[in-house]
């Protein structure tokens, strides 16, 4: 057992490392079109996993549909039109009743099968779709670079965070139903290191005040719990451990950034509503997309 553990643990370092210097560099060095073309992968890789868990007996024509729902999100982020989201929306949710109600799911097609593929197939679109294009918006803003360093930054330390402190000090279960491991003391733990190293991060960089740092940095965490949990539970509804096994050691894709898929747009949400953060490419985008 203990020789399956280590092999375990050198296989995730072996994908999760590089994979995570990969996503810095391109988030760093790659512009805006360098990490929306991160997302579209992010994207296209994770509309199978969302499939699989929401949409009850999915066939590939259902994870077709998430594919190019999930897609059509992207350019309406990216272009910052509010206008172009809202359609995006509006003809997801009808355009997938009559998707579940047209096309066979691959078993009996029966009428009491329309409403769950309904319901799963847009909330996968807008799961694997919309949330993970928020990072695109994030890096369209002033200091874009370092506000996506920065969110990413605060959830995974959260994580590592919770995760150490729990094991020091972990006794009591915050949600034993949904995730057995983790402990109300490893959760304040990750709120200290996760937040205090945000706090840190953005005084010292020179991008906000103390009361955004503590602020985001308390709610992008917080989100971040909740998107863990929720990414549980589904994985629990769904009787599976992983999304997929797209990262030996780590599951599929959505295993690896269930917890940002809520702190980035709930990041952006509040740089751009309370503390007035200026928008720094979105307007010439708004020209190339009309």
């Amino acid at each position: 057992m203990a020789k399956s553990k280590s092999s375990g643990t050198r296989a995730r370092v072996a994908t999760g490392v590089p994979t995570a210097v990969l996503a810095i560099l391109i988030v760093v060095f790659g512009g805006p079109w360098g990490l929306a073309a991160l997302v579209t992968i992010f994207v296209l890789l994770g509309a199978g996993e969302a499939a699989r868990l929401l949409v009850p007996k999915p066939s590939p024509w259902d994870r077709l549909f998430v594919s190019i729902g999930a897609l059509a999100c992207i350019p309406a982020l990216v272009s910052g039109s509010f206008e172009l989201l809202a359609l995006v929306v509006l003809v997801l949710v009808p355009s997938s009743a009559f998707w579940a109600m047209a096309v066979p799911d691959g078993k009996d097609n029966l009428v009491r099968n329309v409403a769950p593929r309904w319901t799963g197939l847009w909330v996968s679109v807008l799961y694997v779709g919309l949330l993970p294009s928020s990072a695109v918006a994030v890096r369209g803003l002033e200091n874009g670079v370092l506000w996506v360093i920065g969110l990413l930054g605060v959830t995974y330390l959260g994580d590592v965070g919770a995760y150490f402190s729990g094991r020091a000090f972990g006794k009591h279960k915050l949600a034993p139903r949904l995730s057995p491991k983790k402990t109300i003391e490893g959760v304040i733990g990750g709120y200290v290191v996760s937040v205090g190293a945000f706090t840190t991060f953005v005084l010292l960089t020179g991008i906000g005040g103390i009361a955004l740092a503590l602020t985001v940095g308390f709610a992008a965490n917080t989100v971040g719990i909740i998107g863990d949990l929720a990414a549980s539970s589904i994985k629990r509804a769904a009787g599976v451990k992983d999304s997929g096994r797209f990262l030996a050691g780590h599951g599929g894709v959505l295993d690896r950034i269930d917890s940002v898929l809520f702190s980035l747009p709930v990041g952006y949400l509040l740089l751009r509503l309370f503390f007035d953060v200026g928008v720094e490419w979105t307007a010439g985008l708004e020209r190339l997309f009309g």
